[in-house]
């Protein structure tokens, strides 16, 4: 009797282990299955738009340099794009929701300093501050660097120029 007791209580250990275990592979997989889920791209409209760009040969992956005349800055759902032969930038945000309610919205276009930034020396970044994306202007000939920031009513809000070359 005390055999079936022990076999009775390893087996309720073992259903309470194995219960407990698949338990743990099942919210893991939910959680994968969320972020996949998750991690879909919702702003279609980008997607494509960078595809196209790339089958084009507008725009190149990667930091080996760039194959045309524009760059395309693409972060969460904001977009900054830039084009290079007359340095200016525009740019563009998905809105939550893809309904037609609230279309694509995108700011002015920003004229680049050509005087300070010369169109074929100028460099162009993207950094991320508080889920707020800076469009980086730089001249690595001077050492000279601008940022900007889009504002809601489609304006710019701008740096002076930053002079770090002059500091050496």
């Amino acid at each position: 009797m005390k055999r079936a007791a022990d076999r009775s209580t390893a087996l309720d250990s073992w259903d309470r282990w194995f219960g407990r275990m698949a338990m743990a592979a099942c919210c893991i997989a939910l959680g994968v299955g969320i972020g996949i889920w998750s991690a879909t791209p919702s702003n279609t409209r980008f997607a494509g738009l960078i595809e196209n760009a790339e089958a084009l040969g507008m725009v190149q992956s990667g930091a080996e340099g760039r194959s045309g005349d524009y760059s395309f800055f693409v972060n969460r759902r904001y977009l900054w794009v830039v084009r290079h032969s007359t340095g200016q930038a525009q740019f563009y945000h998905v809105p939550e929701t893809e309904s037609s309610e609230q279309p694509l919205t995108k700011s002015r276009v920003y004229e680049i300093d050509k005087t300070t930034f010369p169109v074929d020396q100028v460099e162009f970044s993207v950094s991320e501050r508080n889920l707020e994306l800076y469009l980086w202007v730089t001249n690595p000939t001077t050492g000279k660097v601008r940022f900007l920031r889009a504002r809601r009513d489609g304006g710019f809000d701008e740096s002076p120029v930053i002079d770090p070359a002059s500091e050496f």
